[in-house]
């Protein structure tokens, strides 16, 4: 039961994270012309290039959405394998709690488990 739910909370997490990439794709170019406006208008001498980085961005962009998809993915997939190591070991946590039955469980390391330890 708690494997299922484990799964699907993954593949929610997996598909949110793929629809927030596909949907930054479809925003970086007008981000990236707002972004060149505000660094012609923060730096007025480069103004006669702005063009020319126009007809740059316009003429390359098949390749800019590639490079974009391809960070998005990466960053993306970092974020998850990071999500998903955390949310192991509080599974692992519960299982050693159900397993064993208290937070802390010592073991003796010499004679195997027939030597006593004291709890005092």
């Amino acid at each position: 039961m708690i494997e299922k739910g484990f799964f699907r909370v993954n593949l929610l997490f997996i598909c949110v994270m793929i629809g927030t990439v596909l949907c930054s794709a479809g925003v970086a170019p007008r981000v990236a012309k707002y972004y060149i406006r505000l660094l012609f208008a923060i730096i007025p001498g480069d103004r006669p290039l702005r063009p020319l980085v126009e007809k740059n961005l316009d003429s390359h962009s098949l390749k800019n959405m590639k490079t974009n998809l391809f960070f998005c993915f990466t960053i993306t997939f970092l974020i998850y394998n990071g999500s998903n190591f955390a949310a192991s070991q509080k599974y692992l946590a519960q299982m050693a709690d159900i397993m064993f039955g208290s937070d802390i469980n010592i073991k003796s390391l010499t004679q195997g488990y027939l030597t006593v330890l004291n709890e005092e």
